[in-house]
């Protein structure tokens, strides 16, 4: 993965196995948030950003009926909201919240009882990122 001209890319790596003929000798320090390593063939260095986590919406139930329970995990300080958007495109921002990161999680029962039976999406908006669900309301 090559960065392009950008500060550095976010990846994430379940698991990593070296295996022969490579000789895995490098040196990986953490600077100002980031771990460098010189491991190319030219010893440029390659920047991992690094996070105990990637931010995620877990919806408690899919089929919902008159609640919708959310867990949303954060990582980066900063401005957050929920959003319901219909198939036709209509937002509905449900909740906004703040957070410096020092909580890495949050629940929400957020009340549906106005929408209508059908397929919706909830969409959590991080200071840089966009997470979609799909949930289905029936009653």
């Amino acid at each position: 993965m090559l960065l392009g001209n950008v500060d550095s890319t976010a990846i994430s790596i379940k698991e990593a196995n070296i295996l022969p003929p490579y000789n895995f000798n490098s040196t990986i320090k953490r600077v100002n948030g980031y771990i460098t390593n010189s491991i190319c063939n030219e010893g440029s260095k390659r920047l991992i950003n690094v996070s105990k986590h990637s931010p995620n919406l877990i919806l408690i139930n899919n089929i919902v009926g008159e609640i919708l329970d959310v867990e949303c995990t954060v990582i980066e300080s900063g401005n957050y909201n929920l959003e319901i958007i219909d198939l036709l495109g209509n937002t509905t921002i449900i909740k906004e919240w703040t957070t410096d990161s020092t909580k890495d999680k949050f629940n929400f029962s957020i009340p549906i009882k106005n929408l209508d039976n059908g397929n919706y999406f909830v969409v959590m908006r991080t200071p840089t990122m966009r997470i979609n669900k799909k949930f289905i309301i029936k009653r």
